[in-house]
């Protein structure tokens, strides 16, 4: 699996409503892809919801680490999980 972020199409469409583009000055999207991150260890798991959690922790991580590159900062220590609605403490 190859990780890629991108970052500045908010500035081309901001906002939740649909409007037009701004392209107008013009506006720099940066998108960039990390090195393959190993899921090896979980072929033929693709039934185990234990499994298909790991690799997306795995898999949001390396794109966590794109993201803080591309914005020149560092994430925060927690994140927002859908299900509790609330922030929660960042699995590492």
């Amino acid at each position: 699996m190859i990780p890629v972020a991108q970052w500045g199409t908010h500035e081309v469409m901001p906002g939740r409503r649909l409007t037009f583009p701004r392209l107008r000055p013009r506006r720099t999207v940066r998108v960039v892809s990390g090195p393959p991150v190993d899921l090896s260890d979980l072929y033929g798991r693709a039934e185990d919801p234990e499994a298909m959690r790991i690799a997306t922790d795995r898999i949001m991580a390396a794109v966590t680490v794109l993201v803080e590159r591309l914005r020149g900062e560092v994430a925060p220590a927690d994140v927002w999980d859908h299900k509790l609605k609330q922030r929660v403490p960042r699995a590492r």
